[in-house]
């Protein structure tokens, strides 16, 4: 006698309906910044984060929200299991950040990895001033270099290919992101004429 499979309840049909819409909205988003950072420069903090960390994920289904995803990052990637606080490699990104003059304390950063899914769903400054076409993150200190230090090791992993510009909250590009490296900005690279970031 085969026993017939279960059918799924209107509540799961519902949250799985609502888990495909959310992931084709942040593709689309994904695909929209990458189309609009050929022409100008964009800010990209949370889409450049939540790509990622999905792509971190693609192979554990379990972690099906931005929110699973960034916390099993980390606690596996980001901090160290022993200690909670940063693992090597991500202090070392802290270390080469600072060295571009993005001033911030580990322990700053390890406690705004507690809550930066919600801190980073809060609205970001706008870029209104002009810099070349390209994907840019920036504003409060301890914020951005921690969210430099995500990408980063995202990049590492080959999770995030996109090459990111770190402004600081006075609009001077401090360092590039490429490939899980820092390269600094020298002051002689950056206008003159940039003010600083201004409330949306």
């Amino acid at each position: 006698m085969t026993q017939s499979r279960p059918t799924m309840t209107l509540s799961h049909q519902k949250m799985k309906s609502s888990l495909c819409r959310r992931k084709e909205n942040s593709d689309l988003e994904m695909d929209a910044v990458l189309t609009e950072i050929k022409t100008r420069a964009v800010e990209a903090s949370r889409i450049l984060l939540e790509s990622a960390c999905r792509s971190y994920a693609k192979n554990s289904p379990s972690l099906s929200t931005f929110s699973a995803r960034f916390s099993n990052f980390r606690d596996k990637v980001l901090l160290d299991k022993s200690t909670r606080g940063l693992s090597k490699e991500s202090a070392d990104c802290i270390t080469a950040l600072v060295m571009c003059g993005i001033d911030v304390d580990p322990a700053q950063v390890v406690k705004e990895l507690k809550n930066f899914v919600h801190i980073l769903s809060k609205p970001f400054h706008a870029l209104p001033f002009s810099l070349d076409a390209g994907a840019y993150i920036g504003g409060e200190t301890v914020t951005t270099a921690t969210l430099a230090m995500c990408l980063l090791r995202l990049q590492d992993q080959g999770h995030c290919s996109l090459d990111v510009t770190v402004v600081d909250s006075l609009g001077a590009s401090k360092c590039l992101l490429s490939g899980g490296k820092v390269a600094c900005i020298t002051k002689a690279t950056v206008s003159p004429s940039v003010p600083p970031f201004l409330p949306p």
